[in-house]
């Protein structure tokens, strides 16, 4: 079940513009999800409790006092292993040209796509003054939310860049972000139906072999490897997610109409079949395990 956005806002770091959101699960005892992705970050702060995130690769733990921001378009989902658990989160974008947002995404602070981190007491006092502006609504809230999201947002930023870049080292090609945003918003929102290599072109407005060149450029593959990988990856969550989930009902919903076909591709790309890769996966049960760092140490 999708979740309602409940407040939106523009925030301008240097030259780049943000979206950020609220939905209605921003605050409290979190409402477990089904493994989803979208095109934004997404920031968790974790008051108490204990909570789990789930990603494609494994499973890491967020204890109390802990930060989180998930890059876009990657597989997830966080949800309480504990009754008393509170935690703040918001999301934020940007398909903005800009160099800001290419050391964002270039950090060597990631690792899988997200980012964890400890020292957490200055956002959790503005999303906590952010929550009593927006309950309270008195006059000006507004202006103090957008002004509280900025100063949160910059915050979040200065921890994921990697503070040590060489002030003056150029960061190449601030393009690409933009197009692996536009790229990966597309192929996301549409892997499951019968997309074509000329579906992104006209999306693009560019030429089928201009994607190609793009795609082989930005992701090192072509569009055909690109579209199997990010299916798989929605089989993969679906095995793990859903037991009862037959091969035929998770080949239609990642966009294969004929299950044999797509019990084929997915044992070339892993050398297992779906059944094994769930019997292994249900065996297996590795947890990753969170290594609490302070905000100046790459994970």
């Amino acid at each position: 079940m999708s979740k309602r956005i409940i407040y939106e806002c523009s925030v301008k770091i240097d030259d780049l513009d943000f979206s950020v959101l609220l939905d209605d699960n921003y605050c409290g005892h979190s409402i477990p999800s089904s493994i989803h992705d979208h095109p934004a970050f997404e920031a968790h702060f974790v008051q108490t409790g204990q909570y789990t995130l789930q990603i494609d690769r494994g499973k890491l733990q967020l204890s109390g006092g802990t930060g989180c921001v998930i890059k876009p378009s990657i597989y997830h989902s966080v949800f309480p292993e504990e009754q008393d658990t509170v935690k703040y989160c918001f999301k934020f974008y940007s398909f903005s040209q800009s160099t800001l947002l290419s050391q964002i995404m270039k950090s060597e602070k990631w690792k899988d796509g997200i980012f964890i981190y400890d020292q957490i007491s200055d956002e959790m006092r503005m999303m906590q003054q952010i929550l009593y502006e927006f309950e309270h609504r008195a006059i000006g809230y507004q202006m103090s939310i957008d002004n509280l999201f900025s100063q949160l947002l910059l915050t979040v930023i200065r921890k994921i860049i990697d503070i040590r870049h060489p002030k003056g080292t150029p960061i190449q090609d601030p393009d690409n972000e933009v197009l692996v945003n536009v790229i990966d918003e597309y192929l996301y929102r549409n892997y499951m139906k019968n997309i074509s290599l000329s579906d992104v072109a006209q999306h693009l407005k560019v030429s089928e072999r201009q994607v190609n060149r793009l795609m082989l450029n930005l992701y090192g593959s072509s569009f055909k490897q690109k579209i199997i990988q990010i299916r798989l990856i929605a089989a993969k969550n679906m095995l793990l997610q859903d037991k009862h989930a037959t091969q035929a009902q998770i080949s239609e919903a990642v966009g294969y109409n004929d299950p044999y076909y797509f019990a084929k591709v997915f044992k070339e790309t892993t050398g297992m079949t779906p059944d094994e890769f769930r019997k292994a996966s249900n065996c297996s049960q590795t947890t990753l395990l969170l290594i609490k760092q302070d905000s100046n140490t790459s994970i």
